[in-house]
């Protein structure tokens, strides 16, 4: 039986760990004045976790397009495209009524028809927000075939080719039109980006990329540095675009733009210069499995703090925000220890 590699198993920890710092980050770029210094704090952790969700692309990517892997379109149908599915189905509908379930406690007011609207908002993917990324994954997996005959017949150029490609049209073209000169343009220009849901594309093209070189071949200084200026792009971007409009801009935190992808891509090669040909353990690799389900439950907790007043105002959100990472961590992997007992649950569900 082939050994679980050590670095995807870690890259994926450390974006489970992103996405809460950016969900309980994000909020003080709405409580804040904007150039404040809680603004900016919020700011800044905001963006160093950007490369979150990029890197768990790039994880799929990396271990799911190489030919030697065996991997027919029926399986990736049946085995992954369909419990993804129905696992965002059923969170989806859960998170619904969970804040069914709030309003009622907090306000006693419950929705007409509540129970019929969480279906009915649950089957036209109109989706708790953070499950996004699940949206995205199975556009992924439904493509992963074609993607498969390309990882497998480009040769270096064409994988470099379409990897600059996909920089310049699904990276850097989406963000710079909305600025001169790029702003000029008209036509049918306007259409030669590459939208967010098929950018996510390319990053699964780049962790197999990445993946496919020697550990030993990426610098930690030049990987370090990548990481560093892409969070350059991303905080410098976003404060000196929000200062000038006078209200918050997100565009260069989106995942699909260069500050990330510089971030990820940095990530990625430093974790797997610093991992070698190490293998995982039974304990990492647990926590990897444990880490789809703290993604899958970790917004309840943070909307239950807020609701009991652990927000970014109580201390300064430089402080605040890795504390109430810390808890909702905490909390979210005690759920999933409850949901790991559970047969349906963790068999299906989580």
């Amino acid at each position: 039986m082939q050994k679980r590699a050590l670095a995807p198993d870690v890259l994926k920890l450390l974006a489970c760990v992103g996405v809460i710092v950016i969900h309980i980050s994000g909020n003080g770029l709405d409580l804040f004045p904007i150039g404040s210094f809680s603004y900016l704090s919020s700011a800044f952790w905001d963006s160093l976790a950007r490369f979150a969700v990029p890197v768990f692309f790039m994880c799929t990517g990396a271990l799911m397009l190489p030919p030697e892997r065996s991997l027919t379109a029926g399986t990736v149908w049946k085995k992954y495209f369909l419990r993804v599915l129905i696992i965002l189905l059923f969170w989806s509908w859960a998170y619904y009524m969970l804040v069914v379930a709030g309003q009622y406690l907090l306000i006693y007011w419950a929705e007409e028809n509540f129970f019929l609207n969480s279906i009915t908002h649950t089957l036209r993917f109109d989706h708790f927000f953070h499950l996004y990324y699940l949206q995205i994954l199975l556009l992924l997996y439904a493509l992963l075939p074609v993607l498969r005959v390309f990882a497998r017949a480009a040769g270096e150029k064409e994988m470099r080719y379409a990897l600059g490609a996909w920089a310049v049209l699904g990276l850097a073209f989406p963000l710079l039109r909305q600025y001169p000169p790029l702003e000029w343009l008209g036509g049918i220009t306007g259409q030669y980006d590459i939208n967010m849901a098929w950018s996510a594309m390319g990053y699964a093209m780049l962790g197999y990329y990445l993946n496919t070189r020697e550990a030993s071949h990426f610098s930690v200084r030049g990987s370090a540095l990548l990481f560093a200026g892409g969070f350059a792009v991303t905080f410098g971007g976003t404060v000196a675009a929000s200062l000038l409009t006078g209200e918050t801009v997100i565009a260069f935190m989106e995942g699909m733009s260069p500050g990330p992808a510089m971030m990820a891509a940095g990530l990625f090669c430093l974790v797997r210069r610093l991992c070698g040909s190490r293998s995982s353990s039974a304990r990492i690799a647990r926590l990897v499995k444990a880490s789809f389900a703290v993604y899958l439950v970790h917004m309840a907790f943070v909307m239950v703090l807020r609701q009991f007043g652990l927000s970014l105002t109580l201390l300064s959100p430089l402080i605040s925000v890795p504390v109430e990472t810390a808890a909702v961590l905490a909390l979210s992997l005690a759920a999933w220890w409850v949901l790991s007992k559970i047969p349906i649950v963790k068999d299906h569900l989580i």
